[in-house]
């Protein structure tokens, strides 16, 4: 046996992932397919796959999560096998079907995080395929675990020179433990805390329905025309694609849902610090990033967004635990639970330069652009995720809406929107954020009479009225706002109390649970009673 440590906090991150995503956590193990090079024999990428598992640890420890302590111990020795399956024709599409069921199946406590078979036709091996326990590396790291294999596989990301550095998980996990390791991640949880106090309650206010099957469903853009404007509005403004990237969802997103200010969670990879660049583990974990969105020039969205993500990148290893208890503490301050189911995972890494878009080019690569339906999952944790990533001259933006809140059409006219965004901004620089919306032809949100905004939040006083209820039971109760002050308030108006009833020990009571699950539902700021005679008075 090797060495042991506890989880990383990358891993405790994808352990509370497979935990929320129980009984089947399967759609987290990461799947890819690698062409072997021509002329390369079974053997000879069976040498290569020895030297691979001899380098990274990460591959060959075996991982229980719900152990106490150590929940990760290295293997010293072992055996993998690499079946070889052949078929008539090995194509990419075949072998990314092939791979996928190879994840299919969930890693257990005794089991390597790791699959690989060859695939192969008359004309030899083809292909290598992958699958890989999120607890064992995240897609950073996976292209560092291929590293090995560079000889007889054809990989199409260069790698400058580059080498791996000896540093794996039980390492970081170890540093992390460290006077250092603490210091930095109490700094971080610092951080999210601000971001956690300002954030809207939810990024889409609004109520369930019928949701479609499969629930969480995969919309994508693949446009010239964005990742032109895109590129342009990066260097233009001297922030990153990433940055642009983040502002135009946010403002796309605020202006949907009526709101100010705009959150998601930004998927940090945790490799700036060149000790840690190059490690085969998980190290990717969520910031929480808030970012206003009001009516001022463009400029001004996309450095405040360059804030966000820089400070996001600086401030993304923490424990995981840390931040659940920093965001109860929120919670408990501001009377509602967070809906943090909203993700940027940005895969632009370096920055393209181009041209100054003109007119009619754009209008012309405009024609190209496609929007495709992709299948989906039953399970998530996410209402909307978002996938950033350039493909040749195309920019891809992925997204995962849940369709008990986005309908199809919602979701393609946010994309619709999203390149619209770009496309105006780099053409018709002058104009404001609102303006920018207008463009685009985003529809905001209309709120009725049963709705109000409080601390930058859309809450819904039947629903918050409905859940108090439920964890009042026995207790008659409506929900009023009080407009007299600075800010609205929300008041429970307990109807028909007992004789004696004392109102003050409902104010002491913790419904913050009982409001969870729900995205526009809030504790009140006070109880007062009214009593039956009182309330017929009224009427």
């Amino acid at each position: 046996m090797g060495r042991t440590a506890n989880l990383t906090w990358g891993q405790q991150r994808v352990a509370q992932l497979m935990a929320d995503l129980r009984p089947d956590h399967t759609g987290l193990n990461l799947r890819f397919a690698c062409r072997i090079r021509s002329g390369v024999t079974a053997e000879e990428v069976a040498s290569g796959v020895r030297t691979m598992m001899e380098a990274c640890e990460s591959v060959r420890t075996l991982f229980n999560p719900e152990a106490p302590k150590e929940q990760q111990r290295v293997l010293a020795e072992g055996v993998v096998r690499v079946p070889v399956v052949t078929v008539e024709k090995a194509t990419f599409a075949v072998a990314e079907e092939s791979a996928a069921e190879l994840a299919a199946a969930e890693f257990g406590t005794e089991d390597l995080p790791i699959r690989m078979s060859i695939m192969a036709d008359r004309d030899g091996p083809a292909f290598l395929l992958f699958a890989l326990s999120h607890l064992a590396s995240d897609f950073l790291g996976a292209r560092w675990l291929v590293w090995h294999l560079r000889h007889v596989l054809h990989l199409f990301v260069p790698f400058s020179g580059e080498e791996p550095v000896a540093v794996h998980p039980v390492d970081v996990s170890d540093w992390e433990s460290s006077e250092a390791g603490q210091r930095e991640g109490a700094r971080a949880l610092r951080r999210h805390e601000l971001n956690l106090a300002k954030m809207p309650q939810s990024m889409l206010p609004r109520l369930p329905r019928e949701p479609l099957r499969p629930r969480y469903q995969y919309v994508e853009i693949k446009t010239s025309a964005a990742a032109w404007c895109l590129s342009h509005l990066a260097e233009r403004h001297g922030v990153s694609e990433t940055a642009v990237g983040y502002g135009v969802l946010s403002l796309v997103l605020a202006q949907v849902s009526g709101l100010r200010r705009g959150h998601l969670q930004i998927c940090v990879g945790n490799r700036v610090d060149r000790a840690f660049a190059t490690v085969v583990g998980s190290l990717t974990q969520d910031v929480p990033a808030c970012v206003t969105v009001d009516d001022s020039d463009f400029d001004t969205l996309l450095r405040r967004s360059a804030g966000a993500v820089r400070q996001a990148t600086m401030t993304g290893r923490f424990p995981h635990e840390g931040l659940v208890d920093v965001r109860r503490r929120v919670e408990a301050e501001r009377g509602f639970p967070l809906d943090l189911s909203y993700w940027l995972n940005s895969r632009l890494f370096s920055a393209v330069s181009v041209d100054a878009p003109t007119e009619a080019r754009i209008t012309e690569e405009r024609g190209r652009t496609s929007i495709q339906w992709q299948g989906g999952d039953e399970r998530s944790t996410s209402t909307l995720f978002c996938y950033l990533d350039r493909l040749d001259d195309m920019l891809a933006v992925r997204i995962l809406v849940d369709t008990a809140y986005v309908t199809r059409d919602e979701a393609e006219r946010w994309l619709r929107a999203f390149e619209t965004v770009l496309v105006t901004a780099a053409l018709l620089p002058g104009l404001g954020v609102e303006a920018l919306g207008t463009e685009a032809g985003i529809e905001p949100f209309r709120a009725t009479d049963e709705w109000v905004q409080i601390d930058h939040s859309w809450i819904h006083l039947p629903s918050t009225a409905a859940r108090l209820r439920t964890a009042l039971p026995g207790v008659s109760l409506r929900v009023e706002v009080d407009a007299s002050g600075d800010q609205p308030a929300l008041v429970a108006v307990v109807t028909d109390p007992d004789p004696g009833y004392d109102v003050s020990a409902l104010a002491g009571t913790d419904v913050i649970e009982a409001l969870r699950g729900c995205k526009v539902a809030m504790r009140p700021h006070r109880f007062t009673l009214q009593t039956r005679e009182a309330a017929d008075e009224d009427h």
